[in-house]
């Protein structure tokens, strides 16, 4: 408890310590925005009303981009542990593959491979989803893909040229 507290002081004198640098600073610097563009494969559509920009459907299997705030700034693996401890502490019957290193627009990747239950209306549904992290600009950007487990195979393809066709751009 002590070192939490320590390390809650540590991070509050830092952040305060930078911010009277950056006031100070005749040329501060500005966040970049990172623009996300994707080339879909056929028979993907946006989702209506969907809050984020990327979030697609085919059939049941849906893929979506979003960027997981809690997880910017930190180091990729460490990143992708935390999220499988969320992941797997969220969902029931939960297991996942091992990090798999991988590259996106030429960032590093890491993407796990994950099937859980859900219940809907008494019924018992195993889904299968892919996750894959990519630290842009600090940033930790989610790509997403999932469907019911019996029909997660389908998508490998797919997947595949979605990957490949996501580009970052920082503006």
């Amino acid at each position: 408890m002590n070192l939490l507290r320590i390390s809650f002081l540590a991070v509050l004198f830092l952040f305060q310590f930078t911010s009277c640098n950056k006031a100070d600073d005749p040329n501060p610097v500005t966040k970049s925005v990172l623009k996300i563009t994707v080339s879909l494969p056929d028979g993907w559509t946006p989702v209506s009303g969907s809050v984020l920009e990327h979030q697609y459907m085919k059939g049941t299997a849906s893929f979506m981009i979003k960027e997981e705030k809690a997880l910017n700034n930190m180091d990729l693996d460490e990143a992708v542990e935390k999220a499988i401890d969320v992941l797997s502490s969220t969902f029931n019957n939960f297991s996942s593959t091992d990090p798999e290193a991988m590259l996106v627009d030429g960032h590093e990747a890491l993407s796990i491979i994950f099937a859980y239950n859900v219940s809907v209306g008494g019924t018992v549904i195993q889904m299968k989803m892919q996750s894959v992290y990519v630290m842009v600009n600090q940033q930790c950007q989610l790509i997403a893909f999932g469907d019911q487990e019996s029909l997660f195979a389908n998508l490998s393809n797919d997947i595949s040229q979605i990957l490949a066709g996501i580009k970052f751009v920082l503006e």
